[in-house]
């Protein structure tokens, strides 16, 4: 994001490798099968954790929404 734009930062494919729950949350790792972005590098591991409707990719802050989540927790 640049203010209200969304740049375009590259593509990665990753897989769930491991679902836990660490302080009464779900948590998952996952592998990166391919990135074309410098900063999630092809197999590296990525933490996900899931928070009422709310999946924070906690190595690079990005949020994702599902429509559980509270409003105004995706930009919406």
């Amino acid at each position: 994001m640049e203010g209200n734009l969304i740049i375009d930062g590259g593509q990665v494919t990753l897989h769930i490798a491991q679902v836990v729950t660490e302080k009464g949350m779900p948590t998952a790792t996952a592998t990166v099968d391919t990135s074309s972005d410098p900063n999630t590098p092809h197999g590296s591991n990525q933490k996900f954790i899931l928070d009422g409707g709310v999946i924070t990719w906690t190595d690079s802050g990005m949020t994702f929404c599902d429509a559980k989540a509270p409003a105004g927790s995706c930009g919406g």
